[in-house]
């Protein structure tokens, strides 16, 4: 698991962070061919149960933003707890496979690691002040698992 960034609120509040998750490996990159989990983690310092609205968009290349994807959770928290928002990303999908991405995905010659990927999140609570998380460093890194055949 690797997680990126932490954006504490105000004292008391929400606090976030966000780490990615593949299925049979522990180490970027990831395999495009597989989806991956994008975890947040919401934890609510509220003395009060807090219901949010978390907002996801993520896109293969930082270069080209009109290639993404959106994905919405709603949340509720009982007082001074955590839970983790899953959301899986699969790059292989038609949002995403467009552009230069889409190019690098399907030539079978190119084995170049992917590395521009982005992320963009938004927590909204019922109350305080939202929180946002975002990368855009070309994590996490993406490669192409491909088969070579070769006669005995």
């Amino acid at each position: 698991m690797i997680t990126l960034t932490l954006i504490p609120t105000a004292m008391g509040q929400t606090e976030a962070s966000l780490s990615f998750q593949q299925a049979g490996t522990s180490k970027v990159p990831f395999n495009v061919n597989q989806p991956i989990a994008y975890k947040v983690h919401l934890v609510n310092g509220m003395t009060c149960p807090m219901r949010y609205v978390v907002e996801m968009e993520v896109g293969p290349d930082y270069t080209d933003y009109s290639v993404s994807k959106k994905f919405t959770s709603d949340v509720s928290l009982t007082a001074h707890s955590s839970q983790d928002v899953n959301f899986e990303v699969n790059f292989r999908s038609p949002e995403m496979s467009r552009g230069a991405f889409g190019l690098w995905a399907t030539d079978e010659n190119d084995t170049s690691i992917w590395e521009r990927g982005w992320y963009r999140v938004q927590i909204a609570p019922l109350v305080g002040d939202q929180v946002a998380l975002e990368g855009y460093d070309g994590q996490p890194g993406l490669i192409k698992m491909i088969t070579v055949y070769k006669n005995a």
